[in-house]
């Protein structure tokens, strides 16, 4: 027997969406204008149509990018396997050169 599953409001549904891309991206301006310095050259996107490995990617060949700074976890052995890493992914996919770096702790 499948799963029962409530019906949806598409409506409510997209509004839901919209205050979630409204709210990302304030938080992503926010976080750029605190920790990047007036003269950094940034494009700042929000892609929802394909996964975060190969949305940078895209993103980073379509603006020529020479460089992609990408944080990392740091996670190892049977966590890295079950959730995977996007910084990896990045690494092996990406047209230009990527620079990993550890978060913070």
């Amino acid at each position: 027997m499948p799963p029962a599953t409530l019906p949806r409001d598409s409506a409510q549904e997209a509004e839901r969406a919209d205050h979630l891309r409204q709210a990302v991206t304030e938080a992503l301006e926010q976080y750029c204008q605190q920790h990047l310095p007036d003269h950094a050259d940034c494009t700042r996107v929000l892609r929802e149509d394909i996964s975060p490995v190969r949305g940078v990617c895209a993103v980073a060949k379509d603006a020529g990018a020479d460089l992609l700074v990408v944080a990392t976890h740091g996670r190892t052995g049977l966590r890295r396997m079950l959730v995977g890493s996007v910084a990896e992914g990045i690494v092996r996919h990406a047209s230009c050169n990527v620079l990993v770096v550890r978060s913070e702790s």
